[in-house]
């Protein structure tokens, strides 16, 4: 059998096409790769201020209140930064005739966690009291 020239090979426009259809697949394959770590990054950074919301909760329970606004660093690069506003405090009696034995107070604390480019908003209202008998003495 004899084969004729247009059997021999490839053409140049089968080549042409192999090669887009190859470098398309790259392409999708990179782009796929660049969403994935993104992705990968934003979990990593949701999860560490994830773990750090109950730190910041037992810091707050220990702060002193009085409407004040700070900020501090609660390790591996998580800031936080919050305000506290007074709600109300009150002095309540067992009886009607008696003093009450603490001095209540209920404060709302807003406050918000920052790591790298991550940043998230909580809200949370924190009772302390202090002992009537020495009024020097930090709230519980």
């Amino acid at each position: 059998m004899v084969r004729s020239l247009q059997e021999r090979g490839f053409l140049v426009i089968e080549i042409l096409i192999a090669s887009l259809i190859l470098t398309t697949s790259i392409a999708a394959t990179m782009y796929l790769f660049r969403v994935g770590f993104q992705t990968l990054q934003q979990a990593r950074q949701s999860n560490m201020v994830a773990s750090k919301v109950p730190l910041a909760i037992d810091y707050l329970k220990a702060s002193e209140m009085r409407g004040i606004t700070s900020a501090v660093e609660l390790g591996d690069g998580v800031m936080m930064v919050w305000k506290s506003q007074p709600l109300g405090e009150s002095s309540p009696t067992v009886t009607p005739n008696s003093t009450g034995l603490f001095d209540i107070y209920l404060y709302k604390v807003g406050f918000t966690l920052t790591y790298e480019t991550l940043s998230r908003d909580y809200e949370l209202t924190l009772f302390k009291y202090r002992p009537k008998s020495s009024s020097e003495e930090p709230l519980i």
